[in-house]
């Protein structure tokens, strides 16, 4: 829910937004990450390992309302951290090119590896 409120995904992603997540957790390569403010979860973000030493972070979402109260920096940080004790030599993370996020992962050193654009076929 935490996800689907920060991306404003409208109400027909809903779905299979939910159904995504869960097959990607059964699979057992991801990891889910909460930070909460005052006792309330606000942010929410995943870790994806493709193979040893390397680590995705992915999904990282806040709800509009407690953005730029540092919970989302703090989750990717404590993230970024996780993957490094778990000795992770490769960690990244992708985002929308100007989006709330970028500026978190530029905030924490993060550096732009590429841009690519991403096409969608309706049905």
């Amino acid at each position: 829910e935490i996800q689907i409120a920060g991306f404003a995904l409208p109400e027909t992603d809903l779905a299979w937004e939910r159904e995504l997540t869960l097959r990607q957790f059964a699979a057992g390569k991801h990891e889910l990450y909460l930070a909460a403010l005052d006792g309330a979860f606000v942010a929410a973000a995943r870790s994806v390992r493709p193979e040893p030493g390397i680590c995705a972070l992915a999904a990282l979402a806040t709800i509009p309302q407690a953005r730029g109260r540092g919970a989302g920096s703090a989750l990717l940080a404590h993230m970024t951290a996780a993957a490094r004790a778990r000795g992770d030599e490769t960690v990244f993370g992708t985002t929308q090119p100007g989006g709330y996020a970028a500026g978190l992962y530029q905030r924490l050193g993060f550096t732009t590896l590429f841009r690519t654009r991403t096409f969608v076929r309706g049905s």
